[in-house]
């Protein structure tokens, strides 16, 4: 069943219970905009029978050290229908010393820019590149080890970027995060939204006091 929000009252059917169906936002069809899907709550454009979710220009970036997960990573979404560009900000190979600092804040400066929509980070913890991101104005960058903080990051504070220790998880779990990862969509109506304006709120503050 398919609930189109700008009508809460009225909802499609779509009459079949078939054993090992997939969820409709996963069948393509072309636009309806405004639902949300009961089997999964995810939300997209949907069409009488099903949804395209959003795409994303996503840009990655690593350090020396996690340039081998990130070209693992790379490789995945370069297939990933929900990726309308794949942009890479280096580096380039393993031989690039560039410093992290350099490459999460350049990461972060093209996505408060809008020269990309999400960006994903890799170094030896994600700890440092999560850092370096959130010095950029608007930008809210975490590391995200495990499946449930990945979602919550998103839908909870609207994190556009993610990133990725590669001394800390292994490429089959980094490849298992990120698959769900453009599903999920901050909703801006939701009880998060205040939550998150708070801290774009204190951001100006910081700024009005310098």
């Amino acid at each position: 069943m398919i609930n189109f929000r700008n009508n809460p009252k009225r909802s499609y059917n779509l009459g079949l219970v078939l054993v090992g169906l997939s969820c409709p936002t996963s069948w393509p069809w072309a636009t309806i905009k405004g639902a949300e899907c009961y089997i999964c709550r995810r939300s997209g454009r949907f069409t009488r029978s099903g949804v395209i979710l959003s795409k994303y220009r996503v840009m990655l970036g690593a350090d020396f050290i996690g340039y081998p997960l990130k070209e693992i990573l790379k490789k995945e979404l370069s297939t990933n229908p929900k990726v309308s560009e794949l942009l890479d900000f280096g580096v380039l190979s393993a031989d690039d010393k560039n410093d992290y600092p350099n490459i999460g804040f350049g990461v972060a400066r093209a996505i408060a820019s809008g020269k990309a929509d999400r960006g994903l980070l890799v170094c030896g913890t994600g700890i440092g590149m999560a850092i370096a991101a959130n010095k950029v104005k608007g930008i809210r960058a975490t590391v995200a080890h495990d499946s449930y903080s990945l979602e919550r990051a998103v839908l909870s504070n609207n994190c556009q970027i993610i990133s990725f220790g590669a001394r800390v998880i292994a490429p089959e779990v980094a490849i298992k995060l990120i698959l769900p990862w453009l599903d999920y969509e901050f909703d801006q109506t939701g009880s998060s939204s205040f939550k998150v304006k708070l801290l774009s709120n204190l951001e100006l503050k910081e700024d009005e006091e310098n």
